[in-house]
This record gives structure tokens, C-alpha cells and sequence, in this order.
């Protein structure tokens, strides 16, 4: 396979990663809607994004390993299959709790499609031409993230909310076909056997871990419900590490991680992740609860911040080519710590101007981020070991994900209900105080139908929220200073082969692995 066809073959893996980033905005975007229709509470709208996130986290390691084995375009079109069935199950639901079960299909899906993508790059690309392949995946993922707000709002303003979900199934179907046609098959033979234990440990684990964040404001900090379900997701996590030190085929190469820029550029991402998801949760539900914003608003308002995402991912290769991934991740994330604290200073008034600017400056710094550490990742790969090391990256971000959406969304729920004035709320009929206490979207519908009398509730929820709001942007910087620190630290300051072993040309690697 000559490398002019690992690029056109890229367009393929591309439009499989953009099914992924249009679901993950699109759904954002959607929150409030779902939450006023269903009638949805702050810890259901976190189970709707968890749900998938902990689908996408636990089938992850598993789906690397069967691609290395089985085949990574059969493995690739099944999980394009699995999305394709979740998404028309989502778009027929009608309930909160359906919704909720059928975002786990979803989840399986993407679990599949992202490490078997990211697998075949280092295999299709040498260490010259992996960067430019790595920025047009990560400007691929970039592109359906200001798509989905827009298109996805659109839709909302015009049809019901379930259409967002219907968006998917041409994206997947056209995925499915560009994959049949340009992908040609590959698998490792040396790729180790499923370890079943390891998958339902890791799988439990993170569960169990995330369902007592995610609960934790309902039952409790300190309740003994909250610290058993931590305590034993922990447990059960730690066990999993014990036995993938024991395990005949252990799922996850611990070995991976010795090397310095697999395990510095997987972290980076990992608090990246932690970030991100945790901005996406509650800036659609500041732009609409307290600016008052429809869901096209919202999603028209987020391009500042998807648009700088894509440029920077789209235009990093020659930065990472000069000083390399350590620096272009230290950059980046810098650059989004300081724009998260500017952020911070968010009032129910501040000019839309300034707050463009500031997602504008989040998206740059992200998106250099994200290539830069997904690069030091990639580089560190054996070929044999592609689709397991991709996996365990992107369960690790995923990992992250979830637990930026269940701790950053828990303690927003906290710090905003203790800051509602119980003396306003015993004025209103219980249902409506809960509402109220339950979400910023239910506080504006009450608002909304108290008429004048609304307005102080209004701005009550407002100020609450936004203060909430504010305290995860300081937490947010600081896991972005964090990340900063892991780069500088960890990876190396310039991406390179291994020292007994030169990179292969792509076209020596294509032959060896791109076979049927």
C-alpha cells in the first residue's frame, strides 16, 4: 500500500472520528432542552453524558486488543454498526431513563471506533508524516465539535430534540462506506488473548467510582453510600492494576508506561479531558439558564472556542516539529489555565465579546495541547502493540472525562443549591422550589412563569450559578497548570524512535500490517 493511499484512506478514519466529536457537542448543547421536556434533574443530565462516557471508558481496552487481533476494519465497522443503533434508539426514546440506557450503546460504539482510528495512524505513518496525520484526525475531531453546536441547535430550534440524534445516522452510514472501500485490513499477530478478569474489574471499577461522584450531591459527601461506592471503585481499580501485573495476557501493557512520552502525553491528556468535559457541562447551561440563550444561540456562541481547537490542531505540525511535544503541551496547556481563570470572572453581564475571546483563547491552547500530547502518545507506540496502547490512552482520557463531568458536575450542583435563598424558595409550591434547587433551567422555567414577580428568583438563580460556575474554572486551571507540569516533567523534549529501532517508511509498515 503506497503511502499516497494512507492518505486518502485518513479521509475514512476522519469521518468515523467525526461521528464521535459531533455527538459529544451536539448532546451538550442539548441539555437544557432535554432537562426542561423530560423534566430531567441536574444528576440525570450528568447520567446522560456518564452513561456514555463510562460505555466509552470500559469497552475501550477490550475493543483495542480485539482490533490487534481480529482485524481492525471488521472491528471498526461493527463499532460504527454498534453507534449506528444506539443513535436511532436515542432519537425513539421518550424518557429520561430510556435516554439514559440507550447513550451505554452509544458508548460501546465510540469505544470501538477511537482506539482502532488511532491505531491504524502509526501503523499507516512514519514518524516524519505522523504529525500531519495526527493533526488532520485531531482537526477532524475539531470539526464536528463546532458543527454540533450549530447544526445541533438549529435542529432544536426547529424540531424536537430527538433530531439531534438522527444527525448521526448519514455521518455513519457515509463512514461506514468510505471504510469498506479504503480501508484494507490489518491485525497484529502477536496480539494477546481478551483478559475477561481485567475487562470486568476495570469496567466495575470505573463505574462504581464515577456512579459515587456523580451521586455524591443527592446522598452526601459524607454519607456512607457516597464513600462506599468511591472507596470500592477504588479498590476495584487498584485491583485491576495488581492483576494486569500477574494476568497471562494482561489487558493493559503496563510497560507502556515507562516510556516517558507515552506516560507524560497520556496524563496531559487525561487532565485536558478533565477540563474539557467539565466546560462543556456548564457553560451551555450558563448560556442559556442565566444569559437566555435558545440552543442555536448556545451553539453559535461555543464556535469562538471550537473554531480555536481546530486551527490549532490543524496548524501545530510545524510547531511540533520545531520544539517539540514536551513544549507544544506545556504551551498549550499554559494557555488554557490562564484563559480558564480569566474565564472565572464571569458575571450574568459580562459583554458576549470578551467571553468569545476567552473560549477563542481556551480552543488555541487546547488544541495545541491535545496534538502535541496525542503525537508524544502515537510516537511511543510498537507497531504490534497499536491498537492496546491507543486504548489504554483513550480509556485513560475517557477515564477522565467522566470524572470531569461526575466531580466538576457534583460539586456545581452543590455550590449552586447552597447558594438559593431558602426564604425565596419556601415562597413557592414545593414542586417549583425543587425545580429550582434541581437545575438553573428549572429556576428560569419557574422564573419565567411568575412573571414580574419571577425576576428576582431569576437573578437569585443566576448569581448562584454563575459563582458555582466560577469555583470549577478555578478548579479547572488548575488541573490545566497541573497538565503543564506533568509535560514539562515527563515528556521528552523532542519526540523520538526508539534508539534500536529507525522509523520504517510508510510504505515497509503498510506492507507488513495493511494486509488482509
Amino acid at each position: 500500500m503506497e503511502l499516497k493511499n494512507n492518505w486518502i484512506a485518513l479521509i475514512a478514519l476522519a469521518l468515523a472520528m467525526l461521528v464521535v466529536g459531533l455527538d459529544a457537542t451536539v448532546l451538550n448543547v442539548a441539555l437544557p432542552t432535554i432537562a426542561e421536556d423530560l423534566r430531567a434533574n441536574t444528576s440525570q443530565l450528568q447520567w446522560v453524558i456518564n452513561t456514555y462516557v463510562l460505555a466509552l471508558a470500559g469497552a475501550m481496552l477490550p475493543a483495542g486488543v480485539l482490533g490487534d487481533r481480529f482485524g481492525r476494519k471488521l472491528v471498526l465497522q461493527i463499532g460504527l454498526g454498534i453507534f449506528l443503533l444506539g443513535s436511532l434508539g436515542c432519537a425513539l426514546t421518550g424518557t429520561i431513563e430510556t435516554l439514559i440506557a440507550l447513550r451505554v450503546f452509544m458508548g460501546l460504539g465510540a469505544a470501538i471506533i477511537m482506539p482502532i482510528v488511532m491505531a491504524l495512524i502509526p501503523i499507516m505513518f512514519n514518524d516524519e508524516d505522523r504529525p500531519k496525520a495526527v493533526a488532520a484526525m485531531a482537526a477532524s475531531v475539531s470539526l464536528g465539535v463546532p458543527l454540533g453546536p450549530i447544526i445541533g441547535g438549529y435542529l432544536l430550534k426547529h424540531y424536537a430534540w430527538h433530531s439531534i440524534f438522527w444527525i448521526n445516522v448519514p455521518v455513519v452510514l457515509l463512514a461506514m462506506i468510505a471504510v469498506t472501500i479504503l480501508i484494507t485490513e490489518s491485525r497484529s499477530p502477536q496480539a494477546p488473548r481478551l483478559d475477561i478478569p481485567g475487562a470486568l474489574l476495570s469496567i466495575v471499577g470505573i463505574v462504581a467510582l464515577v456512579y459515587g461522584f456523580v451521586e455524591a450531591p443527592g446522598h452526601g459527601w459524607t454519607a456512607a453510600s457516597t464513600i462506599g461506592w468511591i472507596a470500592a471503585g477504588a479498590v476495584l481499580l487498584i485491583a485491576f492494576v495488581i492483576w494486569q501485573t500477574r494476568a497471562p495476557s494482561p489487558l493493559v501493557d503496563l510497560s507502556l508506561f515507562h516510556d516517558r512520552r507515552f506516560s507524560g502525553g497520556t496524563l496531559s491528556m487525561a487532565l485536558l479531558q478533565f477540563v474539557l468535559y467539565g466546560l462543556l457541562f456548564t457553560l451551555p447551561l450558563y448560556l442559556q439558564g442565566v444569559r437566555g440563550n435558545d440552543a442555536f444561540g448556545t451553539g453559535l456562541r461555543l464556535i469562538p472556542m471550537m473554531a480555536g481547537i481546530l486551527v490549532a490542531a490543524a496548524a501545530s505540525k510545524p510547531l511540533i516539529k520545531q520544539i517539540g511535544s514536551s513544549l507544544g503541551t506545556v504551551t498549550g496547556m499554559l494557555v488554557t489555565a490562564v484563559d480558564l481563570l480569566l474565564l472565572a470572572r464571569l458575571t450574568p453581564a459580562t459583554d458576549m465579546v470578551w467571553i468569545g475571546l476567552g473560549l477563542a483563547g481556551f480552543g488555541l491552547g487546547a488544541g495545541v495541547a491535545m496534538t502535541s500530547a496525542m503525537d508524544a502518545v502515537l510516537g511511543s507506540l510498537p507497531d504490534d502493540a497499536a491498537g492496546a496502547g491507543s486504548a489504554v490512552m483513550n480509556t485513560v482520557r475517557q477515564l477522565a472525562g467522566a470524572l470531569g463531568v461526575a466531580i466538576l458536575g457534583s460539586i456545581l450542583y452543590s455550590v449552586y443549591k447552597g447558594g438559593l435563598d431558602p426564604a425565596v424558595l419556601r415562597q413557592l409550591p414545593a414542586p417549583a422550589a425543587q425545580a429550582v434547587k434541581d437545575s438553573i433551567m428549572g429556576a428560569a422555567t419557574v422564573g419565567g412563569k411568575l412573571g414580574p414577580a419571577g425576576a428576582a428568583l431569576e437573578r437569585m438563580a443566576a448569581d448562584s450559578y454563575t459563582h458555582a460556575m466560577a469555583i470549577l474554572l478555578i478548579i479547572s486551571g488548575a488541573a490545566g497548570f497541573a497538565a503543564a507540569l506533568v509535560a514539562g516533567l515527563i515528556i521528552p523534549g523532542k519526540t523520538q524512535a526508539a534508539p534500536e529501532e529507525s522509523p520504517k517508511p510508510a510504505a515497509t509498515v503498510a506492507q507488513e500490517h495493511i494486509q488482509v
